[in-house]
């Protein structure tokens, strides 16, 4: 009888692509919402309502690696984030009026994601998978990564996350399979960890 009931949980909770739906489902109920929060006074401000201008305009890509994320004129700034402004011309193109909200809505995707590779990233260092799905739940609703999604600017805990995950991941890859393209997409994403919290 017991066996019959672990056998329906795992079906429901385990089987195939079913803990990604339950991650991601959780996360949505807890930090839901979010999605109609509106802007604190610290960053957000400026980064997203106050450079409207600048990120809603796409021929501004190449601007964004030239100078860091707050316009600082050249060499006088110090926090390089190409990438984090990446995602805020992206929200901007949704128009100024859902801005706040297209940017809590993307927080949420981000975070949805980094949890995701957490617990694709715990199966590869082959812990159970019944282990690695409720550390990943605990993990993904914990209060320290609350700013992680509700803080619009905070999102850049998301983005790191989101290339340091696949970087250990495409390296196990690669130790296990000796395949180059494994070596290459770890590169790849180590790269994108690099521009993400560069320090200038």
């Amino acid at each position: 009888m017991i066996d019959n009931k672990e056998n329906k949980l795992y079906k429901i909770f385990l089987e195939s692509w079913h803990p990604f739906f339950w991650i991601s489902l959780i996360i949505l109920f807890i930090y839901g919402a979010t999605l109609f929060y509106n802007i604190v006074y610290l960053d957000d401000n400026v980064l997203v309502t106050g450079q409207y201008e600048f990120n809603k305009s796409l021929s501004n890509i190449s601007q964004a690696f030239k100078e860091d994320i707050f316009r600082t004129p050249q060499n006088g700034g110090t926090f390089y984030r190409p990438i984090l402004r990446l995602t805020f011309m992206l929200d901007a193109q949704f128009g100024e009026g859902a801005i706040i909200f297209m940017s809590h809505f993307s927080n949420m995707l981000l975070h949805i994601m980094a949890m995701l590779l957490l617990f694709i990233l715990l199966l590869k260092l082959k812990i159970k998978k019944e282990i690695a799905f409720l550390f990943t739940l605990f993990f993904s609703i914990h209060p320290l990564t609350a700013q992680t999604v509700a803080f619009i600017s905070g999102r850049n805990d998301a983005l790191l996350a989101i290339f340091v995950f696949p970087t250990f991941i495409f390296f196990i890859n690669f130790l296990e399979s000796k395949k180059k393209k494994n070596l290459i997409w770890h590169l790849l994403f180590f790269l994108l960890l690099y521009l993400q919290k560069k320090q200038q």
